[in-house]
């Protein structure tokens, strides 16, 4: 399984680098690669079934790291899928006022 978070910062990483001023050809590669993480992350990353982003592509398990999701300009804070990760998130791994990254951090 492929770590989701990771997946988002290399789509970050990838972001930047397209915005350096370089060979145009280059510029095009990190721009295709950007957009293949993307598709991965926005195909695979949300799980149906419990209304989130998830840890690992294809995984169950909520990692608070998906609420970069917007920051990083994956998706708007106003999509579905973003704002029932933020519920869930909310839900599953808040306590005491604070936000614990992963479920087992928690509790």
């Amino acid at each position: 399984m492929l770590i989701s978070c990771t997946r988002q910062t290399s789509f970050t990483f990838i972001t930047g680098c397209a915005l350096i001023p370089t060979r145009a050809r280059a510029s095009k590669k990190y721009v295709r690669t950007r957009d293949e993480i993307r598709e991965v992350i926005l195909q695979e990353g949300f799980n149906q079934k419990i209304g989130a982003f998830t840890q690992l592509i294809g995984g169950s398990e909520l990692d608070a790291t998906a609420l970069t999701i917007p920051l990083l300009g994956l998706l708007p804070a106003t999509d579905e899928r973003v704002k029932s990760t933020i519920t869930q998130i909310k839900e599953k791994l808040s306590a005491n006022g604070l936000v614990y990254r992963l479920q087992y951090d928690a509790f």
